[in-house]
């Protein structure tokens, strides 16, 4: 016996059960429609229509709003944060804290000479000192002394020349070549702090790393001198702390103005609108979705009837049934109320069967001469199936009429087979008994109602208790 497991299923056949259902397909087609058309005609949806090319454009204008409201943002919150940071710097800065008119100062001056066989002029040499003590020194001890920021004790010296920006400073570019005169120069080295002591204290700091820094700037250009010429400290008014405090301030200001400005544009920006609809009900659109909701429920009921006839397991046809389990159809009998309006005979040519093509009383007529024709011919069968007993009964009895009207009259009607009804084998002993007592079984079983499941349990029952299989009726 094959297993039905691996039955195939006709796709032609599959297409007739699910049409024929073509009712319920079409009221689930209509439902769809009728949600589709109350979704779009929902309250807070725009119901009006617009052109693709109008709302193409107004997307494509939102998009380049929202796009330009974020790089605004993101420009104003990185400015405000410089604008914090800027202000707290000015907030703990030792420079801003200054009164012009009464500063604590320290200045030494420093004479440095080049010395024959070096490779920098004075003048090079003076640079680079300069750029030493305005870049180069290490203030982190002293800050950590007076508990502050390195930055902000470099920003008390100031050195006269200043770092130049000519292409000889730190002798590189087209500085001069040296002449083998002791050319001189001359650094002067200015602290300021509030108070004069302190001012003090950081120059001799800054004297020794420079003497540090002439050591090691002997070994790279050669030998020159390095002389602390003067030193003085004291109190004084600096008209220039002014003009290097403006520098800080000069920066706040421009935060301050971008930041302004920034915000500005940012509220001149206007969010796009979203494109004028025409007034009135919306019909196109509701009968477009409408359309839409109706084919589309269409497909899903389709598709959802295919799958479910394909997974339930049940007998789809008699041929279907007759290819699983090898056993002869006996008939095949058409509906007891065939449907006959127009949809429903166009649905019926799917049929490769042609269930109900013919009357019932010829079926049973074709199957009573088929069990006549038996050699030899069973004096008792049984009838069994997964069916309702009253459905069982009703073919007993028409099997039987027609059996009485294939024979001839003058035959004797005793020897017509004996037909016995037997419930599901399945978990009846009464009825497994009835199969050792006759000298046939048939089938009677109903499409789309009976499982492969039940049909091959049955025939696995009638095979073990030896009795002959006559065949199938399905209703």
């Amino acid at each position: 016996m094959t297993d039905y497991k691996k039955r195939e299923i006709a796709l032609r056949d599959l297409l007739y059960r699910v049409l024929r259902k073509w009712r319920g397909i079409l009221l689930f087609a209509l439902l769809t429609a009728v949600l589709a058309a109350v979704w779009k005609a929902r309250p807070g949806k725009a119901s009006d229509e617009v052109s693709e090319a109008a709302m193409a454009s107004y997307e494509a204008s939102l998009r380049a709003y929202e796009t330009d409201k974020e790089s605004y943002q993101a420009l104003i919150d990185r400015t405000t944060a410089l604008l914090t940071e800027k202000r707290a710097y000015i907030a703990s800065s030792w420079l801003m804290q200054l009164d012009p008119a009464h500063v604590g100062k320290a200045t030494a001056s420093v004479i440095i000479s080049a010395g024959e066989g070096g490779s920098a002029s004075a003048e090079q040499l003076v640079d680079t000192y300069a750029a030493f003590c305005t870049e180069g020194a290490d203030w982190t001890q002293t800050a950590d002394a007076m508990g502050t920021e390195p930055a902000f004790v470099s920003e008390l010296i100031s050195t006269n020349p200043s770092v130049s920006t000519t292409a000889a400073y730190a002798g590189v570019g087209d500085a001069p070549a040296y002449s083998g005169q002791a050319a001189r120069g001359t650094l002067t080295v200015s602290v300021v702090h509030p108070d004069q002591d302190t001012a003090e204290s950081i120059l001799n700091e800054l004297l020794r790393q420079l003497k540090e820094e002439h050591e090691r700037l002997t070994g790279v250009v050669g030998n020159h001198k390095f002389t602390v010429a003067g030193q003085s400290s004291g109190y004084y008014t600096d008209a220039a702390i002014g003009s290097r405090s403006e520098n800080l301030l000069q920066e706040l200001y421009m935060l301050s103005t971008n930041e302004e400005r920034l915000e500005s544009q940012l509220a001149k920006l206007k969010k796009p609108a979203r494109p004028a609809v025409s007034a009135g009900f919306p019909i196109k659109a509701l009968i477009r979705w409408a359309v839409i909701g109706f084919v589309g429920g269409l497909l899903l009921a389709v598709l959802f009837l295919m799958v479910l006839l394909s997974l339930r397991g049940t007998v789809l046809s008699a041929g279907e049934m007759g290819a699983v389990f090898r056993i002869p159809r006996l008939a095949l009998i058409p509906d007891e109320k065939p449907r006959t309006t127009a949809l429903d005979r166009l649905v019926a040519r799917l049929d490769s069967e042609q269930k109900n093509s013919g009357d019932p009383d010829s079926r049973y007529l074709f199957a009573a001469i088929a069990l006549l024709s038996l050699n030899p011919s069973p004096a008792s069968i049984v009838l069994t199936g997964s069916i309702p007993g009253a459905k069982l009964a009703e073919c007993a009895d028409r099997l039987k009429a027609a059996l009485l009207a294939s024979m001839d009259e003058a035959v004797d009607t005793h020897h017509l087979p004996e037909l016995t009804l037997a419930s599901p084998l399945r978990d009846n002993p009464s009825s497994i008994r009835l199969l050792h007592e006759a000298d046939g079984v048939i089938l009677v079983e109903e499409i789309e109602r009976s499982s492969y499941v039940s049909v091959s349990e049955e025939i696995h029952i009638i095979e073990t208790s030896g009795t002959a299989l006559l065949g199938s009726i399905l209703l």
